[in-house]
Protein backbone atom coordinates (compact mmCIF):
# COMPACT_ATOMS: atom_id res chain seq x y z
CA UNK A 1 0.00 0.00 0.00
CA UNK A 2 1.49 3.47 -1.26
CA UNK A 3 1.85 6.11 1.18
CA UNK A 4 0.84 10.06 0.51
CA UNK A 5 3.48 12.19 1.32
CA UNK A 6 2.87 15.17 3.95
CA UNK A 7 1.68 18.61 2.43
CA UNK A 8 4.40 21.07 2.92
CA UNK A 9 3.83 24.98 2.25
CA UNK A 10 6.46 26.06 -0.42
CA UNK A 11 6.16 29.55 -2.95
CA UNK A 12 4.13 29.12 -5.62
CA UNK A 13 7.29 29.44 -8.09
CA UNK A 14 8.87 26.58 -6.49
CA UNK A 15 5.46 24.10 -6.81
CA UNK A 16 5.78 25.58 -10.87
CA UNK A 17 9.14 24.59 -11.33
CA UNK A 18 8.46 21.08 -9.37
CA UNK A 19 5.34 20.60 -11.62
CA UNK A 20 7.40 21.56 -14.94
CA UNK A 21 10.33 19.29 -13.89
CA UNK A 22 7.63 16.81 -12.95
CA UNK A 23 5.93 16.79 -16.20
CA UNK A 24 9.47 16.40 -17.81
CA UNK A 25 10.33 12.97 -16.32
CA UNK A 26 6.49 11.62 -16.98
CA UNK A 27 7.06 12.75 -20.71
CA UNK A 28 10.75 11.04 -20.57
CA UNK A 29 9.64 8.04 -18.80
CA UNK A 30 6.23 7.22 -20.44
CA UNK A 31 7.98 8.08 -23.81
CA UNK A 32 10.49 5.45 -23.05
CA UNK A 33 8.17 2.91 -22.49
CA UNK A 34 6.22 3.33 -25.40
CA UNK A 35 9.76 3.15 -27.86
CA UNK A 36 9.95 -0.64 -26.86
CA UNK A 37 7.15 -1.75 -24.48
CA UNK A 38 8.21 -5.37 -25.68
CA UNK A 39 11.74 -5.58 -24.32
CA UNK A 40 9.89 -5.62 -20.82
CA UNK A 41 7.61 -8.29 -21.44
CA UNK A 42 8.67 -11.82 -21.18
CA UNK A 43 7.98 -14.61 -23.58
CA UNK A 44 6.68 -17.83 -22.86
CA UNK A 45 4.32 -16.96 -20.17
CA UNK A 46 0.99 -19.33 -19.61
CA UNK A 47 -1.36 -16.39 -20.59
CA UNK A 48 -4.49 -19.15 -20.80
CA UNK A 49 -5.45 -22.65 -20.28
CA UNK A 50 -8.59 -24.73 -21.49
CA UNK A 51 -9.43 -28.24 -20.10
CA UNK A 52 -11.70 -30.25 -22.28
CA UNK A 53 -13.33 -33.38 -20.68
CA UNK A 54 -10.13 -33.60 -18.45
CA UNK A 55 -10.27 -35.17 -15.25
CA UNK A 56 -12.77 -33.33 -12.72
CA UNK A 57 -13.81 -30.58 -15.32
CA UNK A 58 -16.02 -30.64 -18.72
CA UNK A 59 -14.94 -27.15 -19.94
CA UNK A 60 -13.15 -25.20 -17.66
CA UNK A 61 -10.97 -21.47 -19.61
CA UNK A 62 -8.27 -19.70 -17.08
CA UNK A 63 -7.22 -16.67 -17.90
CA UNK A 64 -3.34 -15.63 -16.68
CA UNK A 65 -2.61 -11.99 -15.45
CA UNK A 66 1.17 -10.76 -16.36
CA UNK A 67 2.27 -11.34 -12.32
CA UNK A 68 1.94 -14.02 -9.98
CA UNK A 69 -1.85 -15.97 -10.02
CA UNK A 70 -3.21 -17.70 -7.11
CA UNK A 71 -5.85 -20.06 -8.08
CA UNK A 72 -7.81 -21.06 -4.85
CA UNK A 73 -10.89 -23.23 -4.26
CA UNK A 74 -12.52 -25.90 -2.07
CA UNK A 75 -10.52 -29.53 -2.01
CA UNK A 76 -11.62 -31.86 -4.95
CA UNK A 77 -12.69 -28.70 -7.28
CA UNK A 78 -9.87 -29.12 -9.56
CA UNK A 79 -7.36 -26.93 -8.82
CA UNK A 80 -4.50 -29.23 -9.06
CA UNK A 81 -5.87 -30.69 -13.19
CA UNK A 82 -5.15 -26.86 -13.79
CA UNK A 83 -1.30 -27.68 -13.37
CA UNK A 84 -1.60 -31.45 -14.14
CA UNK A 85 -3.43 -29.73 -17.73
CA UNK A 86 -0.15 -27.53 -18.34
CA UNK A 87 2.06 -30.63 -18.03
CA UNK A 88 0.38 -32.52 -20.27
CA UNK A 89 -0.37 -30.11 -23.09
CA UNK A 90 3.59 -29.06 -22.70
CA UNK A 91 4.65 -32.70 -23.74
CA UNK A 92 5.28 -33.96 -20.10
CA UNK A 93 4.73 -38.01 -19.42
CA UNK A 94 1.41 -38.98 -17.02
CA UNK A 95 4.14 -40.53 -14.63
CA UNK A 96 5.36 -36.87 -14.05
CA UNK A 97 1.90 -35.50 -12.74
CA UNK A 98 1.75 -38.56 -10.03
CA UNK A 99 -1.84 -39.51 -11.52
CA UNK A 100 -1.18 -42.29 -13.52
CA UNK A 101 1.23 -43.85 -15.95
CA UNK A 102 -0.95 -43.27 -19.15
CA UNK A 103 -2.75 -40.05 -20.25
CA UNK A 104 -6.10 -42.09 -20.92
CA UNK A 105 -6.87 -41.39 -17.24
CA UNK A 106 -6.81 -38.08 -17.59
CA UNK A 107 -10.05 -37.97 -20.17
CA UNK A 108 -13.43 -37.32 -17.63
CA UNK A 109 -15.17 -40.50 -16.89
CA UNK A 110 -17.65 -41.10 -19.85
CA UNK A 111 -16.53 -39.09 -22.00
CA UNK A 112 -14.21 -40.40 -25.17
CA UNK A 113 -11.93 -37.58 -25.25
CA UNK A 114 -10.11 -35.31 -23.56
CA UNK A 115 -8.19 -31.97 -24.48
CA UNK A 116 -6.32 -29.56 -23.17
CA UNK A 117 -4.51 -26.08 -24.18
CA UNK A 118 -1.79 -23.64 -23.05
CA UNK A 119 -1.36 -20.25 -24.64
CA UNK A 120 1.90 -18.96 -23.88
CA UNK A 121 3.43 -15.55 -24.36
CA UNK A 122 5.36 -15.34 -27.82
CA UNK A 123 6.92 -11.43 -27.69
CA UNK A 124 10.14 -9.57 -27.75
CA UNK A 125 13.75 -10.57 -28.50
CA UNK A 126 13.18 -14.05 -26.76
CA UNK A 127 10.00 -14.61 -28.95
CA UNK A 128 9.65 -18.38 -30.99
CA UNK A 129 9.42 -18.40 -34.88
CA UNK A 130 7.04 -15.01 -34.13
CA UNK A 131 6.65 -14.61 -38.14
CA UNK A 132 4.75 -17.85 -37.59
CA UNK A 133 3.02 -17.78 -34.57
CA UNK A 134 2.27 -13.97 -33.42
CA UNK A 135 2.42 -12.19 -30.42
CA UNK A 136 1.06 -16.45 -28.72
CA UNK A 137 1.47 -19.70 -29.05
CA UNK A 138 -1.39 -21.97 -28.46
CA UNK A 139 -0.10 -25.59 -27.52
CA UNK A 140 -3.22 -28.15 -27.87
CA UNK A 141 -3.01 -31.63 -26.92
CA UNK A 142 -5.59 -34.09 -27.58
CA UNK A 143 -5.90 -37.36 -25.65
CA UNK A 144 -8.40 -40.23 -26.80
CA UNK A 145 -9.45 -43.02 -24.08
CA UNK A 146 -7.66 -45.44 -25.79
CA UNK A 147 -4.83 -43.73 -24.65
CA UNK A 148 -3.66 -42.54 -28.19
CA UNK A 149 -2.92 -38.01 -28.25
CA UNK A 150 -2.19 -35.84 -31.00
CA UNK A 151 -0.99 -31.96 -31.05
CA UNK A 152 -1.90 -28.97 -32.92
CA UNK A 153 0.45 -25.97 -32.11
CA UNK A 154 -1.40 -22.72 -33.49
CA UNK A 155 -0.78 -19.23 -34.12
CA UNK A 156 -2.26 -16.21 -32.16
CA UNK A 157 -4.85 -16.27 -34.46
CA UNK A 158 -5.59 -20.18 -34.53
CA UNK A 159 -4.17 -20.76 -37.68
CA UNK A 160 -2.23 -24.82 -37.06
CA UNK A 161 1.14 -24.04 -37.45
CA UNK A 162 2.74 -28.08 -36.76
CA UNK A 163 0.96 -31.04 -35.34
CA UNK A 164 3.93 -32.57 -34.20
CA UNK A 165 5.12 -33.01 -30.97
CA UNK A 166 9.08 -31.98 -31.61
CA UNK A 167 7.60 -29.12 -32.21
CA UNK A 168 6.72 -28.72 -28.60
CA UNK A 169 10.03 -30.07 -27.52
CA UNK A 170 11.39 -27.16 -29.40
CA UNK A 171 9.04 -24.25 -27.95
CA UNK A 172 9.65 -25.62 -24.35
CA UNK A 173 12.99 -26.01 -25.14
CA UNK A 174 13.70 -21.98 -26.42
CA UNK A 175 11.27 -20.88 -23.52
CA UNK A 176 13.34 -23.12 -20.73
CA UNK A 177 10.10 -24.44 -19.65
CA UNK A 178 11.13 -27.43 -17.48
CA UNK A 179 8.10 -29.26 -17.00
CA UNK A 180 9.55 -32.17 -15.49
CA UNK A 181 11.38 -29.73 -12.49
CA UNK A 182 10.03 -30.01 -9.10
CA UNK A 183 11.17 -26.23 -8.53
CA UNK A 184 9.06 -25.45 -11.66
CA UNK A 185 5.50 -28.01 -11.19
CA UNK A 186 5.47 -29.03 -7.63
CA UNK A 187 2.57 -31.34 -7.60
CA UNK A 188 1.25 -32.38 -3.87
CA UNK A 189 2.36 -35.94 -4.25
CA UNK A 190 5.80 -35.03 -4.42
CA UNK A 191 5.86 -32.40 -2.00
CA UNK A 192 4.23 -34.51 0.65
CA UNK A 193 7.01 -37.47 -0.09
CA UNK A 194 9.78 -34.88 0.27
CA UNK A 195 8.25 -33.86 3.29
CA UNK A 196 7.77 -36.68 5.14
CA UNK A 197 10.99 -38.60 3.91
CA UNK A 198 14.08 -39.70 6.10
CA UNK A 199 15.61 -40.40 3.19
CA UNK A 200 19.06 -38.55 2.32
CA UNK A 201 18.71 -39.79 -1.17
CA UNK A 202 15.41 -38.19 -2.01
CA UNK A 203 16.59 -35.30 -1.26
CA UNK A 204 19.52 -35.33 -3.12
CA UNK A 205 17.28 -37.01 -6.07
CA UNK A 206 15.62 -33.90 -5.73
CA UNK A 207 18.28 -31.86 -5.62
CA UNK A 208 19.48 -32.79 -9.02
CA UNK A 209 16.58 -32.26 -10.27
CA UNK A 210 16.24 -29.07 -9.20
CA UNK A 211 19.33 -27.75 -10.52
CA UNK A 212 19.36 -29.66 -13.51
CA UNK A 213 22.23 -31.17 -12.88
CA UNK A 214 20.42 -34.62 -13.33
CA UNK A 215 19.77 -33.51 -17.22
CA UNK A 216 23.50 -32.21 -17.76
CA UNK A 217 24.59 -35.30 -16.92
CA UNK A 218 22.44 -37.19 -19.14
CA UNK A 219 23.06 -34.44 -21.88
CA UNK A 220 27.44 -34.90 -20.91
CA UNK A 221 26.92 -38.63 -21.62
CA UNK A 222 24.72 -38.52 -24.40
CA UNK A 223 27.58 -36.17 -26.31
CA UNK A 224 30.42 -38.45 -25.34
CA UNK A 225 28.58 -41.42 -26.46
CA UNK A 226 28.10 -39.87 -29.92
CA UNK A 227 31.48 -38.69 -29.73
CA UNK A 228 32.57 -42.34 -29.51
CA UNK A 229 30.24 -43.33 -32.28
CA UNK A 230 31.71 -40.64 -34.90
CA UNK A 231 35.44 -41.61 -33.86
CA UNK A 232 34.56 -45.11 -34.56
CA UNK A 233 32.99 -44.23 -37.74
CA UNK A 234 36.13 -42.34 -38.81
CA UNK A 235 38.45 -44.99 -37.83
CA UNK A 236 36.97 -47.70 -39.97
CA UNK A 237 36.77 -45.17 -43.03
CA UNK A 238 40.23 -44.64 -42.56
CA UNK A 239 41.20 -48.07 -42.80
CA UNK A 240 39.00 -48.88 -45.71
CA UNK A 241 40.72 -46.47 -47.54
Amino acid sequence: MSRKRPHSDSSDEEEESSEASDDRNTDNSSSATEEDPEEISVSGKIEHVTLVNFLCHSSLNVPFGPNVNFIIGRNGSGKSAIMTGVVVALGGRAAQTSRGLSVKNFVKKGCSYGQVSVQLRNVGTDAFRRTDYGDSIIVERRISIDGGSSYKIKSAKGKVVSTSRIEVDHIVDHFNIQVDNPVSLLNQDTSRHLLNSNDGSDLYKFFMKATSLEQIMSDYFFVMEQKDIALATLERKEKVQ
